[in-house]
């Protein structure tokens, strides 16, 4: 059996769309939008007192994982203020699997932080990194949203403009606090 070009097209586009956060109609994609913007946050503001690279991918981990676990309980609690009955360990799993979304966000900047401490980069360069690709995952998310939803070529410079925007407004964080 012989596999063409077009063939593995869908594919590729499945495994950005998983990624994205984009497979089916339960996923979260906007908890990756909140993990890239968590994330560009605490690396925007640990980078102006860094004390290591390894101690500041760590921290934003920290902080991912504190952030995706509030979102989780906030969410629980909702759940059993409205529906006025306990919560089943299913209720947590669901609840918690579709937060993650969270951390699945931060993935890329955290790999590539690791990769830039791995080769010898400062622990200033290797939050420059992160932040990048924060701002670098902000535009991707922005241009497959708009790619999506058929958006004319002048929405969809204007909408990766605008998450360009916001990248550059967290990065600001690391001069305001510098």
């Amino acid at each position: 059996m012989t596999t063409s070009a077009d063939d593995l097209e869908p594919r590729r586009a499945g495994i950005l769309e998983w990624f994205l956060g984009l497979v089916d109609p339960d996923s979260h994609p906007a908890g990756l939008v909140y993990g890239l913007v968590v994330l560009g946050s605490v690396l925007a503001a640990e980078s102006v007192h860094s004390s290591g690279p390894l101690r500041d991918i760590l921290a934003a981990v920290t902080v991912l994982v504190v952030y995706w676990l509030a979102h989780t309980y906030a969410d629980l609690m909702g759940r059993r203020f409205m529906r006025m009955t306990p919560l089943t360990w299913q209720d947590v799993w669901e609840v918690a699997r579709h937060e993650a979304a969270i951390l699945r966000g931060a993935a890329v900047p955290v790999v590539a932080m690791v990769v830039a401490m791995v080769f010898g980069l400062s622990a200033w360069r290797v939050d420059e990194v992160g932040i990048i690709a924060v701002v670098a995952m902000l535009m991707l998310f922005a241009v497959v949203g708009g790619i999506r939803a058929n958006l004319s070529k002048p929405a969809l410079v204007l909408q990766a403009g605008l998450a360009l925007a916001f990248g550059i407004f967290i990065a600001l964080i690391r001069g305001v606090l510098a």
